[in-house]
Parts: C-alpha cells; sequence; structure tokens
C-alpha cells in the first residue's frame, strides 16, 4: 500500500477535507480541470527524471499557483526542487522547530524540540528560498514558499505519520493541517469536529467519604470547571447514598455512567470497599469481578455465566431505578465476549463502545491493537499492552466503526498513552497534573479531534485532596480557554463525532461573500465545519453548525467582505 492510501487519506478524512484523487498516470493532467482551493502532490519521487510528463505537471502547477491555488507537497522535488538533490541522507530520533512563529507551527514553542520513537531519515537538502519551518538535523522536514499568488508547502517526508517512527496524536497533527489551511485559496473549508472535551472516568467506586465528602463530590468539582465525567462503574462497590448522588448527577444531565465491572470485591481485611449485599458468589480467587470476560483466566466466560452476569447487572439497575445507563460502554480492561455484544446493545442501548482489542480476547502484550478508523484501518501492527517495544506506548485515537458478528457499534476511544504511559495519572502533585492533562487534552485540540481526559477514581481520584483536585481542575480549564472549548457529555460529544463519520462535504463554492457547501451522508445531530479566511495578515476561522439531514444538504453562509 502506498502511502496516499496508508498515510494521507486517514488523514484527509479525519479532517473532513472535501478532495479529488487524480492518478495522472492514468489520466492525463490536460483532464483535470475545474477551480480548485488546494493541490496535494501525495507521493514521493513522484516523477523521477525529465519527461513528458514531469513538464506537463511543473507547467500545470506553475500555471495553478500563479492563479492563486495553493500547493502542498509530499515530494521533495515537487514543485520546487532543492538547490542540491543529495545523495547522503540525515536521520534523527527528533525534529526540531524553527524559532520563528507562523501560522503552520503557531501552536509550538519557537525552537521546540520534540522527540520521535524512531529515527527518521530524510534528504540532506536544501531550499534557495521558501522558509524551514521544521528540521531534522538542519535538513528541512517542512518548508514554505510564498510564490506569486499561490502559496506552496513541501513535506520533505510522510514517513513520520507511521507509528513506527511518530504517528497519529503524536505532535504534529496540527502542523499537518494548519499547512494545507495555510496554502489553500480562500476561502477554504473543512468539515472538522468542532473543540470538544470530555471526561472519562473508569472504575468508578464513589470514595468520597475517605474525605469526609459525599460519594461523588469530585464529579461536583469538576462541573465547576465545565467537566462532565463519563463514569464507568464498577457497580456493587458504589454504597445506597452514592446510588442517590448518581442518581441526580444523570439527571441533571451533570455526567453519564454505565456498568464497567461488578466491583472489586472485599476479599482481604485490607480491601474496605462497599459491597452490595445482594451481589454475585465470586467468579475469581483475586483482584476485581468482571462482567463480560473471564480476565484471571484470559478466556471468556461459559455462556451460563456470562448470561447470569449480564442478567445480575440488570437486577441492580432495577432495584436502583431509575437509574439511566449511558449509551457509551467502556468494558473492564476493554475486554468482551462476542456473546454479550446482543444484550448490551438490545436490552441496555449501547452505541457506542470504548475498546482497542477484537472480542473475545484478552488485554495482553501479544494481543493485536484493534483495526478500527480513523487511523488504525490499514493493518499497521502493534499491540494492546503497554510494552513499548511493541509500541504499546503509541497514543490510541479511535473513532470509527466496527462490526463483530453482524453487530455494529460506534467505537470511541481516546488515550494520549505516550505522555505517562498509558492515562492522565493524577496526584497531589497539582503543578504536574495540570500538565500531563494539558498535554493530552491539547493533542487531541490541536489534532481537530475528540479530546477526553482520561483516569481512574479507584487508583487516582480517591488519593486526591479535595483541595488540590479543584486547583487542579480550575488550572487545566484556564489553560484550555484559548482553545473555547464545548465541554460536553460524553453521550452527546459521540453523537456528533459519529454524525461528523457519516456525512462529508462534496462540493463548495464562493460567490458574492457567501460561501455554498454541499453535504452528502446522513446525521441524527448537528455538524460543523469550518470557513478560513485572509483577515489582517493571519488566518481567521468560523465554526458554523449543519442540521441534521438525509441524503443531500445544501447549505449557504454569509462570510463577510473579501
Amino acid at each position: 500500500m502506498d502511502q496516499h492510501e496508508e498515510l494521507l487519506v486517514p488523514y484527509l478524512e479525519h479532517f473532513g477535507i472535501p478532495y479529488v484523487a487524480q492518478d495522472i498516470n492514468r489520466s492525463k493532467l490536460l483532464e483535470i480541470t475545474g477551480e480548485w482551493s488546494l493541490i496535494i502532490i501525495s507521493h514521493m519521487k513522484f516523477l523521477d527524471g525529465a519527461n513528458q510528463e514531469s513538464e506537463q505537471l511543473k507547467a500545470f502547477l506553475k500555471k495553478e499557483i500563479q492563479s492563486g491555488t495553493g500547493v502542498v507537497s509530499f515530494d521533495e522535488a515537487i514543485p520546487y526542487k532543492p538547490k542540491s538533490m543529495a545523495n547522503m541522507s540525515v536521520g534523527n530520533d527528533s525534529v526540531h522547530f524553527a524559532n520563528e512563529k507562523h501560522y503552520i507551527t503557531e501552536w509550538h514553542k519557537p525552537g521546540e524540540k520534540m522527540r520521535l520513537f524512531n529515527a527518521l531519515n530524510i534528504a540532506n537538502n536544501s531550499y534557495e528560498s521558501g522558509k524551514n519551518l521544521i528540521n531534522i538535523t538542519g535538513a528541512p522536514l517542512l518548508a514554505v514558499f510564498q510564490k506569486e499568488a499561490g502559496k506552496v508547502v513541501q513535506w520533505t517526508s510522510l514517513g513520520w505519520a507511521r507509528p513506527q517512527i511518530l504517528g497519529p496524536w503524536a505532535g504534529l497533527d496540527d502542523c499537518l493541517w494548519r499547512s494545507m489551511v495555510w496554502a489553500a485559496k480562500k476561502p477554504f473549508v473543512m468539515q472538522s469536529l468542532p473543540p470538544l472535551v470530555t471526561m472519562r472516568v473508569d472504575d468508578v467506586a464513589g470514595r468520597g467519604h475517605l474525605w469526609n465528602e459525599s460519594a461523588f463530590y469530585w464529579v461536583h468539582i469538576a462541573n465547576k470547571y465545565g467537566f462532565k465525567p463519563w463514569m464507568s462503574l464498577f457497580i456493587y462497590n458504589v454504597t445506597p447514598d452514592g446510588i442517590q448522588e448518581l442518581r441526580q448527577i444523570i439527571k441533571e444531565g451533570k455526567g453519564t455512567a454505565s456498568p464497567h465491572a461488578l466491583g472489586r470485591p472485599p476479599r482481604t481485611a485490607d480491601i474496605d470497599f462497599y459491597y452490595y449485599p445482594d451481589a454475585l458468589e465470586y467468579r475469581a480467587k483475586e483482584y476485581d469481578e468482571f462482567i463480560f470476560y473471564n480476565h484471571q483466566e484470559r478466556k471468556n466466560f461459559s455462556d451460563d455465566i456470562l448470561q447470569e452476569n449480564l442478567e445480575a447487572v440488570d437486577k441492580w439497575y432495577d432495584a436502583n431505578a431509575p437509574l439511566p445507563i449511558s449509551n457509551y460502554l467502556v468494558p473492564h480492561h476493554g475486554e468482551i465476549a462476542i456473546k454479550a455484544l446482543p444484550h448490551i446493545k438490545e436490552k441496555w442501548g449501547i452505541e457506542f463502545l470504548g475498546i482497542g482489542l477484537e472480542p473475545d480476547l484478552p488485554w495482553s502484550d501479544k494481543t493485536p491493537w484493534l483495526q478500527c478508523g480513523p487511523f488504525r484501518v490499514n493493518g499497521i501492527k502493534g499491540t494492546i499492552g503497554l510494552n513499548p517495544d511493541l509500541m504499546g506506548d503509541r497514543p490510541e485515537y479511535y473513532n470509527g466503526f466496527v462490526n463483530f458478528s453482524g453487530y455494529e457499534f460506534f467505537n470511541s476511544r481516546v488515550v494520549v498513552r505516550d505522555v505517562t504511559g498509558y492515562e492522565w495519572e493524577p496526584d497531589n502533585d497539582v503543578g504536574a497534573t495540570v500538565d500531563r492533562a494539558v498535554e493530552q487534552l491539547t493533542r487531541s485540540l490541536d489534532g481537530l479531534g475528540l479530546a477526553t481526559l482520561f483516569t481512574h477514581e479507584t487508583d487516582f481520584i480517591y488519593l486526591i485532596k479535595p483541595k488540590n483536585w479543584e486547583e487542579e481542575l480550575k488550572k487545566i480549564n484556564e489553560a484550555l480557554a484559548g482553545y473555547e472549548p464545548w465541554y460536553m457529555l460524553t453521550d452527546d460529544a459521540l453523537r456528533i463525532v459519529r454524525a461528523h463519520t457519516t456525512s462529508k462535504i462534496e462540493n463548495f463554492k464562493h460567490e458574492n461573500n457567501t460561501i455554498t457547501v454541499d453535504f452528502t451522508g446522513s446525521t441524527d445531530v448537528e455538524t460543523y465545519f469550518y470557513i478560513f479566511q485572509d483577515e489582517d495578515n493571519t488566518i481567521a476561522h468560523k465554526i458554523v453548525a449543519v442540521p441534521p439531514f438525509e441524503g443531500f444538504f445544501q447549505l449557504s453562509s454569509d462570510i463577510g467582505p473579501d
């Protein structure tokens, strides 16, 4: 598979950039007609040597650039050939940002050094004109040119997009989409997500009594600073008072919850968790009691035991009704049997999963990560465990459909693993905790994706002093203010993310200060698109809402004066 299909197309689809693919080995350049905002050269060594096709391509690009069309090239020699096409290459396990500020690199510090997971080799070239914005050992990885009416971006490699080197959600995603926006003739549109921010908390037992607080005091503090936690419950560990508090949180739209595991039973005296008096008998001899998979024996439960577990969850919810189940479910350790899927879909109304491995498999360094969009769709192999040597430390950004034995779900899982090795890991060090959260959240916001602050109550939150927890959430909120975040319930945010996946921009045109955009697909909630314009020596944008539609929909928006 070539880098166009393997690396670039997943990004174009994720960013919502409308495009038409042209293979000029199969179609003549003269047949590529139309008014283009942007031309992307998606292959390295696109046309080697001097021949008729290369001369036609150069002439075609020159004409388009003169007309104001932008060019983003992943060929080091197109449209501009380096002054020395060196036979030597340079490689390093880090990239360096120029000291000069630029729109493309605006969200990085001048002179920033970004580490890679492994070395990236590029040609040791230089360009006579233009500016080098990102370098590897002095050779340009990203250079920009302003030529006549058009703008040109040349990436000398897209190899960084492979997870063996860096990969998605690891720090360069913003530079990729911003390079396209910077180069494109304006106005330019993208059907990208607005800055959605959610919070995911696993292993939730409601342990506020340890601080002489209510069971879910930490949810109320999070609410003060915008966050609306989605909670993955240890159902048998939540006290009756905690259930009453949780019910009110859900009723008021301040959080949602679904079953994660039966819970952590008091097997020994040092485990001081409340445990439901009508609980099922223990299935395991150690650790937690699971619902969906026999974690301790690394295999599925028998059909009878699995059904008893699922019915036990039903009985617990019936005993504590009304207590709505979220439409999103993350099984403990991400492990679930395929045979559990009919029950959770048909009886619990689960529409969204948050798993990183196939059903019927255990969490293990030997278990491959799930193949699911937008980025892990082309057979790139890694494992779900945390072993860096097996790419277990690579960031996870799943938002795509999965189908297991005829049961379809939308799978959403955002875990920026490379900051700590896995999750947020908040503690009583306020400054360090804030820094980790901001790095993880801005990674998603910079990549125009769903931002999820992910942690566990029973491993981390319950150990944090309430005053520190409040200070941490306050400072995180302040640090994100420049993004103008949309703090949302996970249940609502996932509907928007799914709708962006089931629809797309087909075309747009600009006339008389109005932009008209054609959409196709199907949506059940509002979706959004960005309009980018050149304004006062910078690039401004606005976000426009699109009502739900089926099939074809056309929307016009006033963009103001040119």
